[in-house]
């Protein structure tokens, strides 16, 4: 994970590890909901980056991102 300090906000670049048992297409979703939550953390960040690596990680975590944003 990154963090830039731009003068709008904060740029944070963050890399998201595939669980075994998801497609790229899946996980996808996922990315983009961890964005969105991150986004709406605080209100000095101003854009959220997430890349897929496509190295497995079996991090328990990782499934808190599958729930559905309130």
């Amino acid at each position: 994970t990154q963090v830039h300090y731009l003068p709008e906000g904060l740029a944070i670049e963050a890399q998201a590890a595939m669980l075994e048992d998801l497609t790229i297409s899946e996980l996808r979703p996922i990315a983009d909901r961890a964005r969105r939550r991150l986004l709406a953390s605080a209100t000095d960040i101003s854009s959220v980056r997430i890349g897929l690596s496509l190295e497995s990680m079996a991090d328990p975590r990782m499934a808190e991102l599958a729930q559905p944003v309130p």
